[in-house]
């Protein structure tokens, strides 16, 4: 008898990330944030420890801006959204490590 895994992630859990960063928009500190790409299980994780084009992101705990980056052959860089993403196409915030 063949037996299917299914794998099932519940609503609502996550994964954090452990990963500084300053906001892209105020500069305040942003100490970890959270992912939905691995396993939900509510674990603390580094960013290398993601696949490649997982995402993580977290509100700026200062002015409320969204911060999305994403692990690119185990490096990180940010993502922006659309609208917000021509404030700051020329910073290379691979730096702020």
């Amino acid at each position: 008898m063949k037996v299917n895994k299914i794998i099932i992630k519940n609503m609502g859990m996550y994964d954090y990330v452990k990963y500084k960063a300053k906001c892209w928009r105020c500069g305040g500190e942003i100490k970890s944030f959270q992912t939905k790409d691995s396993n939900c299980n509510m674990d603390t994780i580094l960013p290398k420890k993601l696949g490649n084009n997982s995402r993580f992101y977290e509100m700026c705990p200062v002015c409320g801006a969204w911060n999305e980056y994403k692990v690119i052959t185990k490096e990180v860089e940010i993502v922006f959204d659309k609208v917000e993403s021509k404030l700051n196409t020329n910073r290379d915030l691979r730096k702020e490590r």
